[in-house]
């Protein structure tokens, strides 16, 4: 194969061709899955029972699937440079001896047949997910990719939900590391990060064995890159898309930068020399005091807030329509005589935009029913410019050692521009608006570094490594937001004055760094035991050492006197007309920090483990495993202010020393399978729920405080589930779930007046469900109706989660808590998706048409008698079609959200949040060698 492999990049390309037939009448054999090693594309057999393919010239293998026949391979077929190889080859019926050939299951890495072969041999519930099947579904990302998944639910676009429970419960691994997180306040990653162009499997894990972290609720999610390929191959591929309620329709924007179209700001959002020096070192910019002796003169502030550009009014904006583009490569070669080398590199890039009108009101218990506080519209134009780079070495050393070098760059920038308008408690009569624009640039690099070995002296004992280090950073320069207040000098005009209230405008910018270094050793060492014993012992080691720094600076121009004051200056809608150099003066407008002392704060974290394990099969029916797993975690947040470096940083640290351990069984007849497993792991707290500092969530909008009394939670975890493969790719699946929490870690409201936010360790919690999945093909009807064969080109895929939970609140943080005693956050009490598909490989053609649905979930906790708040059920219909034509083209198109439901959140029965998304249209031109 590696000679082969060498020959591909010199030689003219030949031909497989031949014919299938039935070996017991000869009938030709329609619309059986024909695969040849070095060829990615899946083949099938027409009506005749014929194929034909151009693949590479040297030695190749062909192996044949049909539901109805046994599986055939052939090896060593030689093709001529330039020329072809005939065979004609005789299957038989399934359930039939086998006369001469090995009957085995090709593997094709992320496709359906090799996901489903990994399924089957894991030790584990989990759930699969293969880059064909994330194709046939059009997701672009893998959050998009996982709301498919039995039991999850995407929330934000961005978050996974595994069974019903909180982003918390998740954890993420990139091929076997953790992984940095690019969000302020939290450690968990954004999934919409990672583009389906470089993810060649997502496996979700939902009962947990010792290699895996202990830090397991819900399930892992392990993101898999591609790897080098076996054929040299090129892939590009042309974008356009259109959004129904946003392409060439009218939106909001505001003058950026000149390259704002890549992602990456081109210093139009950074601070200016002049200001940059005066707040350099820690420097609060303020006015001088004589008392401290510190601070700049009104002149000076003058010249300093004179320096930031005037840039704050907001025009309409005809979006343009989305567009993007893809382009991947690979080749292997040999380079020597036990030595193949490869590489694969993928570019992707997409400019998107998204125009959204939402009704927001915020109720509260006025006597014996709820009454509007603040009631708003927001209009929102939202651009996301995603870019992603991979590149992927490998090298083969003979055929028991593998080397890969993978590394990754991954950017999603959002430019946001925003105006609210509606009626505010705190507003003089009238409307008020707001208006803020938000640029911010999410990054996440890593470098990896992948060995595999095995030692067939020591029967067969096999070796895995791996070392990462990943970055992750989020960049917000410049955030500006301003207000306008109702004009009560005029109320006959009904019109808005430019607001003086200290809160009135803030211009903000904010910067994270998330680093982490992660290495894993992993033994596998099977030990003879006999022909019907297996017996293998698992065994490994890891460390994880994470580091972060966040930092704010907030500033304002305030209100300083009778320029600034002028009503009819303040008159003027363009704010570029009321906050200018001519009205930047001592008697005017005057620019002040506002940071306050937790707007900075660092942290970090060092996990150590290791685990042993064993895995016994006995006479190929039972197979039973378990083991344990010990994790010293040491972690610490230190919010500190950074105009004062002398002063005393409030520090916060959890270090826990703990063994957990799991068991599990699978039984095996035929082909069913019962598969049952026991855990125990646990959640620890994110680094800023441990500061008692009092901060403001940039993405809730309200204030946070921590709790240094926190303790991390512990679950058990019960889980089984039976699985019917029936026929080749098809299976049913019936399981169920019980999670017992202890001490688990939840939000809630402290009393006071700004109703802050915090965390505590609740009583008790526990989390049940039942999960069912089915994945068929039609042909069955065919047998029934006739036509068998055009039925076997449709399929069918579905799962449906019913799930329950219930949180018991302790009494001491339950007095402001509307219900003590509710479901979980985000859980919702079912997932349903179903897919139905058309694959005609003879035409070219792959169609499906793609459903999912959730229940109602609780999005915010109700407080001081007003109910819970929940976002109702909301139906998504996806249509995705693609079509082959002249051997190297291909024509795709995906329609998402054509019901177009409306976002629903309810707060008992009134109206809190309600906005439509709109239909999204996308089309794409590949063209691939």
């Amino acid at each position: 194969a590696a000679a082969a492999a060498a020959s591909d990049i010199e030689q003219a390309p030949g031909v497989i061709e031949g014919s299938l037939v039935n070996s017991d009448d000869g009938s030709p054999v329609a619309n059986a899955r024909i695969f040849i090693s070095g060829v990615s594309t899946d083949i099938r057999s027409d009506a005749d029972g014929r194929f034909s393919a151009e693949v590479p010239a040297g030695t190749r293998s062909v192996s044949v699937l049909h539901s109805g026949f046994n599986t055939l391979t052939r090896d060593n077929i030689e093709v001529p440079e330039g020329g072809a190889a005939t065979l004609e080859l005789r299957l038989t019926p399934a359930g039939s001896e086998l006369p001469e050939y090995v009957v085995v299951v090709p593997h094709i890495s992320g496709s359906l047949a090799s996901v489903l072969e990994e399924r089957r041999d894991e030790v584990a519930v989990a759930n699969i997910l293969g880059s064909e099947a994330i194709s046939r579904a059009g997701d672009s990302d893998a959050a998009g990719a996982l709301r498919r998944v039995t039991g999850l639910t995407l929330v934000g676009g961005r978050f996974i939900f595994v069974r019903g429970m909180g982003e918390r419960y998740s954890s993420t691994l990139l091929n076997g590391a953790n992984v940095p997180s690019p969000d302020p306040t939290r450690r968990v990653v954004p999934l919409d990060l990672f583009p389906a162009g470089i993810i060649d499997s997502i496996a979700v894990q939902k009962s947990f064995t010792p290699d895996m972290p202990a830090e397991f609720g819900g399930g892992t999610v392990q993101l898999r890159t591609k790897a080098v390929p076996e054929a040299p191959f090129f892939n590009i591929e042309a974008k356009l898309g259109y959004r129904d309620n946003t392409t060439g329709k009218s939106g909001l924007d505001y003058r950026g930068g000149g390259s704002d179209w890549t992602g990456y700001d081109d210093g139009t959002r950074d601070y200016p020399e002049l200001f940059a020096a005066a707040i350099a070192d820690g420097t609060r910019l303020k006015e001088f005091s004589r008392f401290t002796g510190e601070g700049y003169t009104r002149e000076e502030l003058e010249a300093i807030g004179e320096s930031l550009s005037v840039n704050y009014q907001v025009y309409d904006k005809e979006p343009p329509p989305n567009v993007g583009f893809d382009v991947a490569s690979g080749t292997r070669f040999e380079a020597g005589e036990s030595v193949t080398l490869g590489i694969m590199g993928a570019l992707g890039y997409d400019d998107k935009w998204a125009t959204t009108v939402q009704r927001r009101t915020d109720w509260v218990v006025g006597g014996d029913e709820l009454v509007s506080q603040n009631d708003y519209t927001y209009d929102t134009t939202l651009r996301n410019i995603d870019l992603s780079g991979y590149l992927t070495l490998g090298a083969e050393l003979g055929d028991h050692h593998r080397l890969t070098y993978n590394w990754m760059l991954l950017r999603s920038t959002i430019d946001r521009t925003q105006r609210q308008q509606g009626i505010n408690q705190d507003a003089a009569g009238g409307e008020v608006q707001f208006t803020e624009l938000e640029w911010i640039e999410r990054q996440m690099q890593a470098n990896q570094l992948l060995g595999e070995h095995t030692i067939p002296a020591l029967w067969d004992m096999q070796w895995r490594w791996d070392f990462t280090k990943a970055t992750a950073n989020a960049d917000a320069p410049d955030t500006r937001t301003y207000r306008y207040d109702p004009d009560t000098l005029t109320p006959e005009l009904d019109d808005l004055i430019y607001s003086i209230r200290n809160d009135s405008n803030q211009r903000r910018w904010s910067e994270l760094e998330d680093n982490s270094d992660t290495w894993n050793l992993n033994l596998l060492q099977p030990i003879p035991t006999g022909e019907r014993v297996d017996l293998s012992l698992r065994a490994g080691l890891s460390s994880v050492e994470k580091d972060r720094i966040s930092s704010i600076r907030r500033f304002q121009f305030g209100n300083r006197g009778p320029i600034s004051a002028d009503p009819d200056l303040r008159r003027n809608l363009n704010p570029n007309d009321v906050i200018f150099d001519e009205t930047i003066d001592p008697r005017g407008w005057q620019i002040n920090e506002l940071t306050i002392p937790t707007d900075a704060y660092t942290a970090d974290q060092t996990l150590d483990a290791w685990y042993l394990a064993l895995d016994f099969t006995f006479n190929e029916w039972l197979r039973l495993g378990g083991g344990l797993r010990q994790e010293q975690s040491d972690q610490s947040v230190v919010t500190f202010d950074i105009f004062n470096p002398r002063g005393d940083p409030i520090v916060s640290e959890l270090s826990t020393d703990d063994t957990f351990y799991s068991f599990s069984a699978t039984l095996m007849f035929g082909d069913h399978q019962l598969r049952a497993g026991y855990g125990e792991t646990t959640n620890r707290p994110d680094f800023k729920e441990l500061s008692p500092a009092l901060y403001k969530d940039p993405l809730l909008d309200r204030l946070v405080k921590g709790n240094p009394d926190l303790i991390q939670a512990y679950l058990k975890n019960y889980d089984i589930r039976w699985d019917w493969y029936f026929d080749q790719g098809e299976f049913v699946s019936l399981g169920a779930f019980y999670k017992d929490f202890t001490d688990p870690i939840e939000t809630v409201i402290i009393p006071s007046a700004n109703s802050i936010t915090s965390f505590d360790n609740a009583k008790t919690a526990e989390n049940l469900g039942v999960e069912f999945e089915l994945y068929t093909d039609l042909d069955f009807v065919g047998r029934w109706w006739g036509e068998r064969d055009w039925w076997a080109k449709w399929y069918i895929n579905t799962n449906y989660a019913w799930i329950d939970s219930t949180i018991e609140l302790s009494e001491r943080n339950s007095s402001i808590q509307t219900s003590s005693s509710r479901p979980l956050q985000g859980q919702s009490p079912y997932v349903w998706n179903f897919q139905i598909g058309y694959d005609d490989l003879d035409r070219g053609i792959n169609a499906a048409l793609l459903f999912n649905v959730f229940g109602e979930r609780i999005v915010d906790v109700g407080t001081n008698g007003a109910p819970d708040v929940y976002q109702q059920p909301r139906e998504v219909l996806d249509f995705v079609y693609a079509h082959k034509f002249r051997d190297h083209w291909k024509f795709k198109f995906r329609a998402r959200n054509l019901l177009d439901a409306e976002v629903l959140v309810l707060q008992g029965d009134r109206v809190k949040t309600q906005f439509s998304l709109g239909r999204e249209y996308t089309a794409a031109l590949e063209w691939s060698y």
